[in-house]
C-alpha cells in the first residue's frame, strides 16, 4: 500500500511505527493534504487499499481512526 501511496498528489508523508513495550501496537500514521470528508472518499477507496483494509479485518484488529490538526512544528536547525 505504501509504494502507492507515495504517488499521490495529496500525500505528505507515512509513518509505521511499533509500540517498543508492546510489540503487538503498530500505528500507522499518514499526513494528507485533504480533509477527513475528502480523504475518506477520495483515499480510502482506492483499489491499491483493499487487501489491507481486508487484512485489518481478517486478523481482527481494532481500529480507532483518529484526525488531528498541527498545533506547532519543529524542524532541526
Amino acid at each position: 500500500m505504501f509504494t502507492h501511496i507515495v504517488k499521490e498528489s495529496t500525500f505528505i508523508e507515512a509513518s509505521l511505527v511499533q509500540d517498543m513495550r508492546d510489540p503487538e501496537s503498530i500505528l500507522n500514521y499518514e499526513v494528507w493534504d485533504e480533509s477527513p470528508e475528502s480523504f475518506m472518499k477520495a483515499q480510502m477507496t482506492k483499489p491499491y487499499r483493499a487487501a489491507f483494509e481486508k487484512m485489518i479485518v481478517d486478523l481482527k484488529i481494532e481500529r480507532t481512526p483518529a484526525w488531528y490538526s498541527t498545533i506547532d512544528d519543529w524542524k532541526r536547525a
